[in-house]
This record gives C-alpha cells, sequence and structure tokens, in this order.
C-alpha cells in the first residue's frame, strides 16, 4: 500500500502525500486527523466511505 501511495510523488505529479489525488492515501490522512482532533461521529443520515483498517502484517514472536 505504500508503494502505491508514493508512485504519484516518486513520479513528480504531486509534492506531497496530502495533495495526492490519485491515491487512498488523502483520505486515510484526513480521517486520521479528524479522529485526532475530534471525537464527533458524522450525522448518520451521512453515507460516508470508509478505508478497512490494514490487517495482516502482525508479527509472531
Amino acid at each position: 500500500m505504500m508503494y502505491v501511495d508514493l508512485n504519484p510523488i516518486r513520479a513528480g505529479v504531486t509534492p506531497s502525500l496530502e495533495q495526492s489525488d490519485f491515491t487512498s492515501i488523502q483520505q486515510r490522512i484526513r480521517e486520521y486527523q479528524q479522529t485526532k482532533t475530534s471525537a464527533k461521529q458524522p450525522p448518520p443520515h451521512k453515507a460516508q466511505f470508509q478505508l478497512l483498517p490494514f490487517v495482516g502484517a502482525e508479527h509472531q514472536e
């Protein structure tokens, strides 16, 4: 996922992840900042696209 998120920067299409319109990183950054600054939930009538958390890279001892 990180490889794909960084492709627009490597290609010189965008100067930062926050300005990248071609991957989901923009939305993930916004959602992360929202949860840090506010505990408010959106109104139930407002539909939002939610990204699933990344699962599967847990390490075992």
